[in-house]
Formats: C-alpha cells, sequence, structure tokens
C-alpha cells in the first residue's frame, strides 16, 4: 500500500485527505526485490541464481554449462508480450545448473541458472 495525500474544499473549508491507494502490479516486484536485497542474510544458492523475471518463452539460450561469463552478459532472451528481453549474468562467474532451453516455456521468478564465483 502507498499513501496518496489529496487537498480538498468543502463549503470553504479546507481539508487534507490521506488515502492509501494498493500498489500497481508492476510497482510490486522491484519493492520486493530492494528489500528482498536490503536484508543482511542472505543465501548463496540466491545471490548466484539467474531468475527470470517475467512470464514467457525462451527464445534463444546464450551460454553453455560451464562456461565463463562476465557481467552483464546475455545469458538468454524470453520473449513475453511480442517482446524480446535478455537476461543477463549480474556477476562474472561460471555458469551451472542451466535450467531452460530454447522454446520452452517461463515463470516470473523461476531459476534459469546459477552463476558462481571461484572461491578466493
Amino acid at each position: 500500500m502507498r499513501e496518496q495525500v489529496l487537498h480538498a474544499e468543502v463549503e470553504g473549508r479546507r481539508f487534507e485527505v490521506k488515502l492509501l491507494a494498493p500498489e500497481p502490479p508492476h510497482a510490486e516486484l522491484p519493492r520486493r526485490r530492494r528489500e528482498r536485497n536490503s536484508q543482511q542474510a542472505h543465501h548463496a544458492a540466491a545471490r548466484d541464481a539467474v531468475v527470470s523475471p517475467m512470464q514467457g518463452t525462451v527464445l534463444a539460450v546464450e551460454v553453455a554449462e560451464g562456461e565463463e561469463v562476465r557481467p552483464g552478459q546475455v545469458v538468454c532472451v524470453v520473449e513475453a508480450m511480442k517482446m524480446e528481453n535478455e537476461i543477463t549474468a549480474p556477476r562474472a562467474g561460471t555458469v551451472s545448473q542451466l535450467s531452460v532451453e530454447a522454446g520452452q516455456p517461463v515463470t516470473t521468478g523461476q531459476v534459469i541458472c546459477l552463476v558462481t564465483r571461484e572461491a578466493d
């Protein structure tokens, strides 16, 4: 919920009205992501996971199991509502547990692969 403040005038008197409005669906996912990222305790697998931000169909997989990737490198392309969306690696590392292939449907939040760093 988000708060919205409106000013209204009734019979010459001004009032300030606060409304609680539901969040639009497109704003909820980024807010939840920010809240999740701000928490101190992270699981290693969650940090390493590359997930689909939307429901759609995988058009192409640009990496292979065991391949080294750099930050921002395209992992796969997902089509959603006639738009092609590139899903990129969040960090440098090695691709493991690749779980999608071209033509396969994906759901929001589905893990596409893990990008793990070498231990220092």
